[in-house]
């Protein structure tokens, strides 16, 4: 998946999340995964999950934005 901005579906809830290419702990397994979520509704970080549905994206962003 390429980074950026993307409208995503966590807990119920639509919101633009910016996805990061990367490697992520998850801290409640410890188990290393590729990639993970900025929320900007509720500004912490989730790692890519299955809890995680991407809806359209990524967006098309102009000049710094982050």
């Amino acid at each position: 998946m390429t980074e950026g901005y993307y409208w995503i579906r966590f807990n119920g809830l639509l919101q633009i999340a910016y996805y990061t290419d990367g490697e992520t702990e998850d801290l409640e397994t410890g188990e290393i995964l590729k990639g993970g979520w900025q929320l900007t509704l509720e500004h912490f970080d989730i790692c890519h999950s299955d809890e995680v549905v991407v809806i359209y994206g990524p967006l098309i962003t102009t000049g710094n934005v982050r």
